[in-house]
């Protein structure tokens, strides 16, 4: 389990720098695509390592889904 905890945190930073990444060069859908990710490892985070939840991580998590599902206009240049 441990080993799996360790792929999954490295899962997380990965998707924290592909987030940051997309934020910087103004990418809409891929910072969305990164949210989406992020959102799908955490829920997993929580299925998965149920003892690391807290009522903070929930609060946090429904936030994130929040944010994730606004709607978004993504703009194709032609």
């Amino acid at each position: 389990m441990p080993v799996m905890m360790a792929d999954h945190r490295a899962v997380s930073e990965t998707l924290a720098e592909f987030r940051d990444a997309a934020a910087a060069m103004q990418k809409e859908d891929c910072l969305h695509l990164a949210e989406k990710l992020a959102m799908h490892a955490q829920m997993e985070e929580e299925v998965l390592y149920p003892h690391g939840s807290s009522d903070r991580r929930v609060s946090a998590f429904e936030a994130n889904v929040a944010r994730v599902n606004e709607p978004r206009v993504i703009r194709l240049s032609g």
